[in-house]
């Protein structure tokens, strides 16, 4: 059987002869090293292809972040919070502050650059994508998301930030909302993870 760390090699680094791999036990170490956190890994082939990602960037072979997609309930913010990224925005905040002033709205999103910038300035973690509404403004309905994700897949060309995303809906339903563009760009930014546990609140898991 094909583990994690083999299956998601091709998406987690860019050229695979060159940039090294993992080992098992370094995949080991960061599943372990999440339980050890408090996170219960109610979904055991995410968790082991969310540690196998932790253990490619910290050797320093990820080129891509993760989008997290599954029920709600079943740890993806908990797991972006914790392990992946110190900048969480939802979508939702990002769509009701747009309604003020776009420019506020995107930097949110974006942050203003200089000239000095310490490793990670950039990354950024989408908190449920898709459970935002459409903005109405001077009687426009605005896909808010879709223009932050067209502009952060610019800021990811241009330093290769790290792009993380959590969201409720399926890839299929991201492309049918926002568009093939922009499910185009998550794939390039992301490599995509399936929750496939029932929600925890509901069963009482958590």
């Amino acid at each position: 059987m094909i583990n994690a760390a083999t299956a998601l090699a091709s998406s987690l680094t860019t050229m695979q002869h060159v940039a090294p791999k993992p080992t098992k036990e370094q995949i080991d170490a960061q599943a372990q090293y999440m339980i050890d956190m408090g996170y219960n890994p109610i979904d055991p082939a995410a968790h082991r292809k969310i540690a196998a990602f932790l253990a490619y960037r910290k050797i320093g072979s990820a080129r891509k972040g993760l989008l997290l997609s599954g029920n709600s309930g079943t740890g993806k913010t908990m797991a972006a919070t914790l392990f992946l990224c110190r900048r969480v925005v939802s979508a939702a905040s990002v769509a009701a502050k747009w309604l003020d002033s776009p420019d506020d709205a995107r930097e949110m999103v974006i942050l203003p650059q200089y000239d000095s910038l310490p490793v990670g300035y950039n990354d950024v973690c989408i908190d449920d994508l898709g459970d935002e509404p459409k903005v109405n403004r001077f009687g426009t309905k605005v896909e808010v998301m879709k223009e932050s994700i067209c502009h952060l897949y610019i800021m990811y060309q241009r330093v290769q930030c790290k792009v993380y995303v959590t969201t409720n809906i399926t890839p299929a339903e991201i492309a049918e909302r926002y568009g093939s563009r922009v499910m185009s760009r998550l794939s390039e930014m992301c490599t995509f993870v399936e929750f496939k546990a029932p929600d925890q609140r509901q069963t009482g898991g958590f």
